[in-house]
């Protein structure tokens, strides 16, 4: 999942490239983006009331670069208004105005549901929907799922907490996913981007009507549309370890040995085909 849109930024370059193919897909691969793309516009469309730019569905991994100037990876891209603040920025907005800390946990946790919305419709596409959870996310999930940790990650410095809400949120998007009309409309947009066969992007009208003949067009959700508590604390520790890491020289890189999905520094790994962490000095 890709929904930062800074049109000054290399995502907006990206957007209007042209795909750069990485390596050979199995058969079925468009399939399964073109699910999991669909997963995520409907979660933002349909469920929370964003505006969809344009969803892709590549016919083969892609390079493009998300709207930190990272190079990525991917099969798929899903353009919306949904904006993904850094976690450092989000802290330090909580701590000059702790009035908006309910509205801003609310947020994190609707990025949280479509960052696992996608994977999920690509499960579910395969018959492993019942398995989804941290352990189960498809192949190509990982940046969903690191989005996802850091969504949460300023409001919850202890990772076992952190970790109990993402399992209530997996939990919680298969069964919004899996309502009638709302599964309709992924597989509707997923059709449509199967037709296109990765050679153009679908126009976001375009994904906004298709859902609109399966839900109810809704206003811009400000609540969470998952309810889940939070005692209020913010995770400082972010900005000290950005000080830190300011300070650092990078040198190369090591491999880790923790299961990506439980590894304590998650939101600072590399984690599309090889699990990595920089070595810092």
């Amino acid at each position: 999942m890709r929904t930062n849109i800074n049109p000054t930024s290399s995502v907006e370059a990206a957007r209007t490239s042209r795909p750069i193919p990485i390596d050979s897909i199995e058969p079925g691969e468009l399939e399964r983006s073109a699910f999991h793309e669909a997963g995520h516009a409907v979660a933002n469309v349909g469920l929370l009331g964003h505006i969809c730019y344009d969803v892709r569905a590549f016919a083969e991994p892609t390079l493009t670069y998300d709207d930190r100037a990272r190079a990525l990876t991917v099969m798929g891209l899903c353009q919306t208004s949904f904006g993904n603040q850094p976690a450092e920025l989000t802290v330090q907005s909580l701590i000059e105005n702790p009035d908006n800390g309910a509205m801003a946990f609310a947020r994190a946790v609707n990025r949280a549901f479509i960052a696992a919305a996608g994977p999920f419709a690509q499960a579910e596409l395969l018959g492993d929907g019942d398995l989804f959870d941290d352990v189960c996310f498809p192949d190509g999930g990982d940046g969903d799922l690191e989005h996802a940790h850091d969504a949460l990650l300023p409001f919850y410095k202890d990772e076992a907490k952190r970790w109990d809400v993402l399992d209530r949120v997996w939990c919680r998007t298969r069964d919004i996913m899996r309502r009638p009309q709302v599964w309709a409309a992924v597989e509707a947009v997923a059709a449509q981007l199967i037709e296109l066969g990765g050679r153009e992007p679908l126009d976001g009208d375009i994904v906004e009507r298709i859902v609109e003949r399966y839900l109810r067009r809704r206003r811009l959700r400000t609540t969470a549309i998952i309810p889940v508590k939070w005692d209020g604390s913010v995770n400082t520790s972010i900005l000290e370890a950005q000080r830190i890491a300011s300070e650092q020289t990078t040198i190369g890189d090591r491999g880790c040995q923790s299961s990506k999905s439980r590894c304590g520094e998650f939101y600072r790994c590399k984690t599309r085909r090889r699990h990595i962490h920089r070595i810092t000095i």
